[in-house]
């Protein structure tokens, strides 16, 4: 749902086990928390809902090309 939003180019989500929190990683060129939660509200049940949203400029990748998820739970 949320890839869905125009600008971002890529994103991936983490659950924190540590905090508890869903953790809402995306690629793109200008800053859209406004947009994401917007769409969030509409389209998610409450506990799909990210507790925090990371814009980064270039998501990190593995030798395989997929998003590497054990840099993102190094940020």
């Amino acid at each position: 749902v949320l890839g869905a939003i125009e600008g971002i180019r890529e994103c991936c989500c983490i659950y924190n086990e540590e905090n508890k929190k869903i953790v809402f990683f995306y690629q793109a060129e200008r800053d859209l928390k406004k947009e994401i939660g917007k769409l969030v509200r509409q389209k998610l049940p409450k506990y799909m809902f990210p507790s925090q949203y990371i814009r980064l400029d270039v998501m990190p990748h593995n030798a395989n090309g997929k998003i590497d998820r054990k840099k993102l739970y190094q940020m």
